[in-house]
């Protein structure tokens, strides 16, 4: 689940990878700077559920769904999580049972079950652990909205994690590279050649 930038949903972002289902993905500082999200799932068939955001910035009433692996606008902004609906695969339902019968172990999961917290921040293809006290927590996501890449990347060079997963439509990432190579690797001596 993440929070984007762009309204195509491959800008800079930040998220919460490695969720289960029912697990909130909550309302991130600078929330009106992420106007669209999108989740994605190599695991089983689920929904997007959009909720209402509570007081302490976590999931709170459904307000309304989407699916998984499409970039939605997301103002006025709602934290999400992911409903798994694998009750619903082919053949789960019984021959005499109309198509439009309610599912009663998905009506019992309609709200989240905890929250995870923001574990990832992406620039230029790139991700980034966002992890520590939560002051360099809030200091690498405000950093992300108001640095530019190379800034970015040279100051949160130990937190560089590799290319952006779950960014399964966003452009090979190559503008950072050489950023992140200066930033990461030991100083060395120059030679000469004659």
């Amino acid at each position: 689940m993440r929070w984007f930038t762009d309204r195509y949903c491959r800008a800079r972002n930040l998220g919460c990878n490695r969720y289960e289902s029912y697990q909130c993905c909550p309302m991130p500082p600078g929330a009106s700077s992420f106007p669209y999200m999108r989740a994605t799932s190599s695991g089983p068939v689920g929904i997007v559920v959009f909720t209402e955001v509570t007081n302490t910035g976590y999931c709170g009433l459904c307000d309304h769904t989407g699916s998984l692996n499409t970039c939605h606008p997301n103002s006025p902004f709602h934290t999400v999580f992911v409903a798994q609906i694998s009750q619903c695969q082919p053949g789960m339902r019984f021959p005499e049972q109309h198509p439009n019968a309610r599912i009663p172990v998905v009506e019992q999961h309609a709200e989240c079950n905890e929250t995870v917290p923001i574990n990832t921040a992406s620039i230029d293809g790139h991700d980034y652990d966002v992890t520590g006290t939560e002051a360099e927590r809030n200091e690498i996501m405000a950093d992300l909205l108001n640095l530019s890449d190379e800034e970015f990347a040279a100051k949160w060079a130990s937190k560089y994690r590799g290319p952006a997963t779950d960014m399964d439509d966003m452009d090979t990432p190559t503008t950072l590279a050489t950023t992140l190579s200066t930033a990461i690797a030991p100083a060395s001596s120059a030679t000469n050649s004659a």
